[in-house]
């Protein structure tokens, strides 16, 4: 699929946030087999913690981009994963969409004012992690710039939506689970990266919801 005009696109995008979201049944399309569903995971959990994303998109070249990082390794269960730009809700946050858009400055240096929200996809809860996860979208009207901060981020990827949405992109892949269980699992391939759990499943979601959009 191709996207020529950004500003069509965005409208267009925000239209579709207003109608019922693909939900649950979009993201386990790209769930781990085996993952239990959200209110079970949750209600089974020790401890639950608020914490949210934001899928940046930005013009760039005819193109429509977004960004992800390659989390620095560390003693945690999403140790080297890719995932998109977030963490966990602090109580100085006003919402949840102001987490994701504190989170996205403080781990990627686009500054918050930049960036507009367009919505919100569907609630995931991580399990080996405990996380619950807001999920939103969100755009800049040129590409902003980017400064990763160094202690979080190993690196950035910028990758466009028809290439992260190419169906050649998704295979399976042999990943290390919670730090330690080797598992088979739907995945994407994106600049020779492996997204696969929840960051999957977000995407699954966000891309039902561009399909409709071209279909309207």
């Amino acid at each position: 699929m191709k996207f020529v005009d950004f500003s069509s696109f965005i409208n267009s995008l925000k239209q579709q946030f207003e109608l019922e979201l693909p939900g649950e049944l979009a993201q386990f399309k790209m769930a781990p087999l085996g993952r239990p569903p959200k209110e079970l995971a949750v209600h089974f959990a020790k401890k639950v913690k608020q914490s949210a994303v934001l899928i940046l998109l930005y013009p760039d070249n005819g193109e429509i981009k977004t960004v992800l990082m390659e989390r620095n390794s560390y003693n945690g269960v999403h140790s080297k994963q890719i995932s998109f730009p977030g963490g966990k809700t602090e109580p100085e946050d006003t919402s949840a969409a102001a987490a994701a858009l504190r989170e996205f400055e403080e781990e990627v240096g686009v500054e918050r004012s930049q960036i507009t929200i367009v919505g919100e996809l569907t609630e995931l809860f991580i399990p080996p992690s405990g996380f619950l996860v807001n999920p939103f979208v969100g755009y800049t009207d040129k590409k902003p710039k980017f400064t990763p901060d160094n202690q979080e981020v190993k690196s950035l990827l910028f990758t466009s939506l028809d290439s992260l949405l190419d169906d050649k992109n998704k295979m399976e892949s042999k990943v290390v689970a919670s730090g330690k269980l080797n598992i088979t699992t739907p995945s994407i391939i994106c600049e020779g990266h492996v997204i696969w759990g929840a960051t999957a499943m977000m995407i699954s979601e966000f891309e039902e919801i561009i399909t409709a959009q071209k279909n309207i």
